[in-house]
């Protein structure tokens, strides 16, 4: 577990959740400008390893797999 995740006091688990909450309430809150964005709208880094990218409305992924999610992201 990374440094920043030890300070949070959360796991990749919960770090995890979190950005999911995150991204979803700011899809909530912008919904009227990202109805006609392309999918996914949101790609959250957690601090960690092994959480591999899923396709979706939004993406999460630790940094060992950051290039997947990126070029997923960016296509």
């Amino acid at each position: 577990m990374g440094d920043i995740a030890r300070a949070s006091g959360r796991d990749v688990e919960g770090s995890a959740r979190a950005a999911i909450r995150d991204l979803l309430m700011y899809r909530r809150d912008f919904d009227k400008v990202l109805v006609s964005t392309p999918e996914p709208y949101g790609l959250g880094l957690i601090w960690g390893a092994e959480l591999r990218v899923a396709d979706g409305e939004i993406m999460l992924c630790t940094p060992d797999h950051l290039g997947a999610a990126l070029s997923g992201f960016l296509s």
